[in-house]
């Protein structure tokens, strides 16, 4: 054999290689079975607990970016999730408590607001799933005008579907 004719058969071969490889990737862009973690942007999940309030007659979360409230209702969340922002490392939840005062004729309305400070880490798990975003819980702060308690349970954000923060009130 020729050194002419093993240069052609390897250039065929790369070539055969190449072509192999190019399917393969579009195979797996093309794939309708992924196996992404979850969201491509983490949710904050805040766990809420009843300590000592039985007065409490409405709970309204929202959070300022949003142009509807996350949870409105007359009964008590046991968690709402909330979206975080990759094009910012902080975030503010203000949570509305609707209360009965003693004389049972009245309410009032008291604002409590839950601000975080966060880094966010993004990464490519695989073609199919893009960009994925996690986050890591910085800081807290918190007002204490109908929140009693605030607990850390998990300071890391990520696909994971578990109470990141407890709030008691």
């Amino acid at each position: 054999m020729s050194l002419d004719n093993i240069k052609i058969v390897l250039m065929n071969r790369w070539i055969l290689y190449f072509f192999i490889g190019l399917g393969l990737l579009f195979m797996s862009c093309n794939s309708t079975e992924s196996s992404c973690p979850g969201e491509s942007i983490s949710q904050l999940r805040i766990g809420f607990t009843r300590e000592t309030d039985s007065t409490t007659n409405h709970f309204i979360v929202y959070h300022p970016l949003l142009a509807d409230s996350i949870y409105d209702s007359i009964v008590a969340p046991k968690y709402v999730d909330v979206p975080m922002d990759v094009t910012s490392d902080s975030m503010a939840v203000f949570i509305d408590f609707i209360i009965a005062q003693t004389d049972s004729t009245s309410e009032i309305k008291v604002t409590d607001v839950v601000a975080i400070t966060y880094k966010s880490h993004s990464y490519i798990e695989n073609l199919d799933c893009g960009v994925l975003t996690d986050f890591e819980i910085q800081k807290v702060y918190y007002t204490h005008n109908h929140l009693d308690t605030f607990y850390f349970r998990n300071k890391d954000i990520n696909s994971e579907i578990v109470n990141h923060v407890e709030i008691s009130y």
